[in-house]
Order: structure tokens, then C-alpha cells, then sequence
């Protein structure tokens, strides 16, 4: 919206029109970047082809709207179904709604990040239930639902590359407990050490501590 202030005027037809020389000043670095066509477009004529101030603003609110429904879908549900703020984007006008199109299309970094906060919490959770219960009955559990059953849990850690809880397997005097990681496969707890990082093979695994 301060976008919106900054390139669009105060009234006029549509409540405002867009000023594409403040646009293209204040956000464009790479004109290649734009749509066939609008980098040799007369500035003149862009903003008779643009959608107004009132209309734009609308439908930036509902892309907004469609980014917080993307905040909410997990990596693996992301990958299933796609993005909806992105779909939402490409559905508008590339010429009528460039200012949109040149915008930011979806907060998928951040949704990641935060679903990756959350499985290392739920991941230290887990790991403290299980030391606990190998404390209370002298093994580790042979689940996690045995966990949640008798209270050391109060739900199962969901692995958010994955539809399913964060993988569990005992060992023969312990137990391991990771994620599906990037590639969304099943690596058998072989640990990525670059996680995050570049390479996105491997799993991430929370239990045992990977040096």
C-alpha cells in the first residue's frame, strides 16, 4: 500500500492512475523484467492501460487475502496443491495489473521458516517425552502414539514435508526422530548436514544430535 501511495495519484478516473515514470524509477531496476512491450510503451500511454487506484488496491487486498491462506499450508501441502496467491496473480491482466505482477507473488520463504520453527519445538518436545518415558519405565516408547495415549504428548509432531507426524524409529538404546526434509523423501534418517542451506538431500535429523 505505500506502493500504492507513492505511484499512483490522489484521484482521477478510477480514484487515481498510475504514474509510470515514479514507478518504474522507484521499482523497476531491470525493464526486461516487465511484461513484451511496456519497456518501449510511451509512459504516457501506460497509465490509460493500467487498472486505477480504487480497482488496483482491491485487488491487491485479494491477493493478500490469498497469501495469508498460502501462510497457513505447510511445505508438503504447498507442493500438493500450489499457491493460490500466485494462481490468483497470473489469473489478472499482465498489462492491466503489472503493478501486481512485479510484486512480491507469494511469502513462501517465510511460511517455511516459520513451519520449520515449529517442527524444531514439536521435535524438543517429542525428545523430551521420550527421555521421560525411558526415565518412568526403563525404555523408549514404541511409538509416538504411545506417547500421546498416556499424556507424555498432547499431540503427534507433524512433519510439514510430509502429510504425515515427524518420523519415529527406536534403536537398539535409543531412538531417532527426523524430518523428511526438502526433497520430501524418506532417506532413512541419513542426515543433511547442509539443511537449509543449498543442497536439500537427505533428511534433517532432530534426535540423535547430529554434530
Amino acid at each position: 500500500m505505500d506502493a500504492v501511495q507513492r505511484v499512483f495519484t490522489d484521484g482521477g478516473p478510477g480514484g487515481g492512475h498510475l504514474i509510470t515514470r515514479k514507478f518504474w524509477k522507484a521499482y523497476v531496476f531491470d525493464k526486461s523484467s516487465l511484461p513484451f512491450g511496456l519497456d518501449i510503451v510511451s509512459p504516457y500511454l501506460l497509465p490509460m492501460v493500467h487498472a486505477g487506484r480504487d480497482e488496483t488496491i482491491a485487488k491487491i487486498n485479494e491477493h493478500l487475502d490469498y497469501m495469508a491462506k498460502d501462510y497457513q499450508m505447510s511445505s508438503y501441502q504447498w507442493r500438493e496443491k500450489g499457491s493460490m496467491s500466485a494462481d490468483f496473480a497470473l489469473s489478472l491482466g499482465k498489462y492491466r495489473y503489472f503493478f501486481i505482477h512485479h510484486g512480491p507473488q507469494s511469502m513462501r520463504g517465510r511460511c517455511d521458516r516459520e513451519f520449520e520453527t515449529k517442527s524444531q519445538y514439536e521435535a524438543t518436545l517429542t525428545i523430551l517425552a521420550a527421555l521421560r518415558w525411558n526415565l518412568d519405565k526403563g525404555r523408549y516408547p514404541d511409538s509416538l502414539d504411545e506417547l500421546v495415549s498416556n499424556g507424555y504428548l498432547k499431540k503427534l509432531p507433524m512433519d510439514q514435508y510430509s502429510d504425515k507426524p515427524l518420523v519415529y524409529k527406536k534403536t537398539d538404546d535409543s531412538f531417532m526422530l527426523y524430518s523428511l526434509g526438502k526433497d520430501f523423501d524418506d532417506d532413512g534418517g541419513i542426515h543433511n548436514k547442509y539443511w537449509g542451506i543449498a543442497d536439500e538431500s537427505g533428511d534433517s535429523v532432530f534426535w540423535p544430535i547430529q554434530k
